[in-house]
């Protein structure tokens, strides 16, 4: 496999994690949101806290992919 190859596939998990990443951040602001009402849905809570956990270790796979292309 080429230099550009390994270039372009570094980037694409670069680009990857930081959506990830955004995403993350996205369900933990709804989460102070949610649990901020008077009747917090505990559904909710349980479904963004379990898509939190998901994307982090898909981040962590990600990250050690990205550690073999150097």
């Amino acid at each position: 496999m080429g230099k550009r190859d390994h270039r372009r596939r570094r980037k694409a998990l670069q680009k990857r994690i930081v959506g990830l990443q955004e995403m993350i951040q996205e369900h933990q602001q709804k989460l102070v949101e949610e649990r901020a009402k008077p009747h917090p849905n505990a559904r909710l809570i349980a479904y963004w806290e379990k898509e939190i956990r998901v994307r982090q270790k898909e981040i962590e796979r990600l990250q050690r992919r990205l550690r073999l292309l150097r």
